[in-house]
């Protein structure tokens, strides 16, 4: 079966293949579509060698919708195939009725073997849909929707096999923290490295709280802005009650949505508390005169805390210990330890701290800062 615009000018080269090469030589059937073959072209300019011709030439109606002619020719194409033992399948034969006419042609289907034949706006012949305006826009409609879902399947392969190739990140902390005293309400640095993927991509930390927790379903701490050639990001977490446990980071892909799979997970344990700060006010201050003793939280919302004031005389010996002067329980209103002397006329030393119960264990702080609290003399005037 081929098709071919004009058989006329093929016939010699047709007439050489039936003579040297087999497969022509020893063919049974040989079937064209010819554009241009009508009533006018002889029987001699098509006839091949050795091979009966047989035509069905193509014709133009125009007679006034009279269809007589038209169902004449299709009643003898049929009769024709009965002779020659072919029959046509009614149910995949078509008609296609073209018309161009102001007011709509409603023709009346041809019956075959008493089954009528359906008539359709659109039919695809040899790959290409005809429709009966004879314009191209159903042969366009469906090359877009085959090449729509080409591309469509081409994205979700690629991006699956993208995402299941990604190298995963490495996290650890920065080389500067002290993994074992990890103090609750400070900012720890994480070091994400990254693999070579040159992509531009936002890299994310967050806490990871169970086995089947993915990158989508994960609620970052902290997200970088987009990177496309670093190796590595710093993290600074603000380390919250909530932060105890296991730490990951990964990065996801700005220009394609491709997401990596977790880093190794690195254990954060909140070990301690910051330390408070002290202060003195006034720093000088005669014998007989006042001065005012703050121990401050430095941690946000130190709430359930307790803290506790300490002195010890001066000047220090071996034998001399601190000795608790006061305590008090953290609120969010009350935060700080407020002690006023007066009528001062020793010398001493503060110092304070914090502590509070967490997870089952108690978190204390290291001791604040040093404050001596030392009378000055008045000078003698002469």
């Amino acid at each position: 079966m081929g098709n071919v615009r004009s058989l006329g000018n093929k016939m010699e080269e047709l007439t050489a293949l039936t003579r040297s090469q087999w497969e022509y030589r020893e063919c049974s059937f040989m079937s064209f579509t010819e554009t241009w073959l009508n009533e006018r072209t002889p029987d001699t300019v098509v006839t091949l060698d050795s091979f009966h011709l047989v035509r069905a030439d193509r014709c133009a109606v125009e007679s006034d919708n009279d269809e007589s002619e038209y169902r004449e020719l299709l009643k003898n194409f049929v009769d024709w195939c009965d002779i020659n033992f072919l029959r046509l399948n009614v149910s995949k034969t078509k008609e296609l009725v073209v018309d161009f006419g102001r007011h709509s042609y409603h023709a009346m289907p041809v019956n075959l073997y008493e089954s009528d034949i359906e008539i359709v706006t659109s039919y695809k012949y040899l790959g290409i849909y005809l429709n009966n305006k004879l314009d191209w826009s159903d042969n366009t409609t469906q090359i877009y929707k085959k090449v729509l879902a080409v591309v469509s399947w081409m994205m979700c392969v690629n991006l699956t096999a993208s995402q299941g190739t990604l190298e995963v990140p490495k996290l650890s902390f920065e080389s500067s923290v002290n993994e074992n005293n990890i103090q609750l309400y400070t900012e720890v640095a994480f070091k994400c490295v990254i693999p070579s993927v040159p992509l531009p991509k936002s890299i994310f930390i967050g806490k990871l709280e169970s086995s089947s927790q993915t990158p989508e379903t994960t609620v970052p701490l902290v997200t970088s802005n987009v990177k496309r050639y670093w190796t590595h990001v710093l993290f600074f977490v603000n380390i919250q009650p909530t932060t105890d446990g296991d730490v990951v980071c990964w990065y996801k892909s700005t220009s394609n949505g491709q997401t990596s799979g977790f880093s190794n997970p690195v254990k954060l344990v909140i070990s301690s508390l910051p330390p408070p700060k002290l202060t003195l006010h006034p720093k000088l201050f005669t014998f007989g005169g006042n001065y005012t003793v703050y121990c401050d939280s430095t941690a946000d919302k130190a709430t359930n805390f307790s803290m506790s004031l300490y002195y010890r005389n001066i000047p220090v010996t071996p034998n001399t210990t601190f000795i608790q002067l006061r305590s008090l329980n953290l609120t969010e209103t009350t935060n700080k330890i407020i002690l006023t002397q007066t009528n001062v006329n020793f010398q001493v030393e503060y110092v304070c701290t914090m502590e509070m119960l967490y997870n089952g264990k108690v978190l204390r702080s290291p001791l604040s800062n040093y404050e001596a609290a030392i009378p000055e003399e008045l000078p003698i005037q002469l």
